[in-house]
């Protein structure tokens, strides 16, 4: 499957009726992925186990395909924006959950940040 960047959010509205965003974010998918981290992580303290899961692999689906900016939202957008959107909650809860090319992206991106909290100075 090949899911171009500008379709992004329309189908991710298709696929989700239930999931409410702004509308006027509709040309900006990486507020609308941060609103999907926030819609998933209510379908995870709802219980409601089968849609996250359906999210999570739309998500996976975005990481096979062609279209490198696609594939950068999937990772950027909805994957570093569940890591920040779940940090309170515990954002491991959500890993098990994950497909195989969103765990690498978990992983690079934790790593990123990891990275870069050893190379910034400790303030006086």
């Amino acid at each position: 499957m090949n899911i171009k960047y500008d379709d992004v959010v329309k189908l991710l509205v298709k696929k989700f009726p239930q999931f409410n965003f702004d509308e006027d974010d509709s040309d900006l998918p990486y507020i609308v992925a941060g609103d999907f981290a926030r819609y998933l992580l209510k379908c995870f303290e709802s219980k409601s186990f089968g849609e996250l899961e359906r999210g999570l692999n739309f998500i996976e689906e975005l990481h096979l395909v062609i279209d490198q900016k696609t594939i950068e939202l999937a990772k950027i957008g909805f994957i570093e924006g569940i890591q920040n959107v779940w940090k309170e909650k515990d954002s491991e809860k959500v890993y098990d959950f994950l497909g195989e090319e969103s765990k690498k992206s978990w992983e690079q991106i934790s790593k990123f940040w990891e990275n870069v909290g050893s190379t910034v100075a400790p303030q006086p």
